[in-house]
């Protein structure tokens, strides 16, 4: 790519037909048109046409509804809610985005300047990973559009979705009771309290957490059927998440309706939660690809109670991989123990304090044994 890019550009530094001063911006709109092999027909691209992208979008999640699709296997398959939900929150972005920028956007909007505008969109307002993922999903309706002979910008070609790592560290018990225990300055940062001390309760993804109610409660239980998973998990009702439920005669309220918004308050504000907790404890961490030192507070996420209770039930608690992983929604055994700190460190330690009980309950009877012995 490289090379065919330092081609080209060399052929428009070598058109004696020009002075330098003649070049513009359609020159180098050419290069790329030729290194993605537009085709000439869209090379002349004038908009025409207002397709709303909402409605496209809409149109698009009722098609994979209804038709599913194929494997390589040639076994016919229905999309997974998570795969549709991708796409319905690209829907709230893009209206988020709208009212951002003050005007509508339409299938054929996405040339390079309100990618280059979206793209900056995303980064402010999502982590690295999740605004990749959201390009990606863009590129995927914008290609089911131009492969339906939709008028789409042919820019779209040159849309690249992208993924960072970002740990993922869990909250200790001490840290959450520290957190229980801090009044908050204000109303909002209490109410964002109340709500990592419920993700770090139940264990659960964010959009089953954000979808919690009063009537999930039964007998002493929360039953959650997880979207991702389709799964039916039930939780059992830790003393925090109890005083949360209390206080509130069910769970606290939302900063948004919108689910996408909702996750985006949340995520800075338990940042402010934690950094007001003083947990500031400096890290080695990895956070939106870049390796450094940060606060704990920095890395803080909705994703963070998930893993904190995983942690919490598997290494303190020592319940077994399957019972976490019923609550938790990992569906795969190894995904489990990388998750909660590496498959071998974690099975050694369960099972060694296992063992040591074992012994000691051995030894207990076989000293009872010999006194009851004539």
């Amino acid at each position: 790519m490289r090379t065919k890019f330092l081609n080209h550009i060399t052929d428009v530094e070598l058109d004696l037909t020009k002075s330098l001063d003649a070049i513009t911006t359609d020159d180098f709109k050419k290069i790329v048109y030729d290194v993605n092999r537009v085709p000439e027909r869209l090379r002349t691209f004038t908009k025409t046409e207002k397709e709303d992208f909402n409605t496209y979008v809409t149109a698009f999640i009722d098609r994979c509804k209804k038709k599913g699709y194929r494997t390589k296997g040639n076994q016919h398959k229905q999309y997974s809610e998570g795969t549709l939900r991708k796409y319905y929150q690209l829907i709230d972005t893009i209206a988020l985005f709208e009212k951002e920028e003050g005007k509508k956007v339409y299938l054929n909007s996405f040339d390079s300047k309100t990618t280059d505008s979206f793209e900056s969109f995303l980064t402010e307002q999502y982590a690295i990973s999740t605004a990749g993922r959201k390009l990606k999903s863009l590129k995927t309706i914008l290609t089911d559009a131009d492969r339906n002979n939709k008028e789409v910008d042919p820019y779209f070609k040159n849309i690249r979705g992208f993924s960072y790592e970002t740990t993922v560290v869990p909250l200790s018990e001490a840290e959450q009771e520290l957190i229980f225990a801090t009044p908050m300055p204000n109303k909002e940062m209490e109410v964002a309290k109340d709500w990592l001390l419920i993700l770090c309760g139940t264990g659960q993804r964010f959009v089953d957490c954000n979808a919690l109610s009063k009537d999930m409660i039964k007998d002493d239980v929360i039953v959650v059927t997880q979207k991702k998973t389709g799964n039916i998990a039930e939780i059992p009702i830790f003393d925090r998440v109890r005083r949360v439920i209390d206080k509130y005669n069910g769970f606290p309220p939302k900063f948004s309706d919108n689910e996408s918004t909702q996750n985006v308050r949340l995520n800075l504000l338990i940042k402010d939660v934690c950094q007001e907790c003083d947990i500031d404890e400096e890290l080695e961490e990895v956070k939106n690809g870049k390796r450094g030192r940060y606060k704990k507070y920095e890395l803080i996420t909705t994703k963070t109670g998930r893993k904190s209770l995983a942690t919490y039930l598997y290494k303190e608690l020592r319940w077994d991989a399957q019972s976490c992983m019923a609550i938790t929604g990992h569906k795969q055994l190894e995904n489990f123990f990388i998750y909660v700190g590496g498959k071998n460190s974690a099975i050694t330690e369960a099972n060694k304090k296992r063992v040591e009980e074992i012994n000691k309950e051995t030894i207990e009877k076989r000293s009872e044994s010999l006194k009851i012995s004539p």
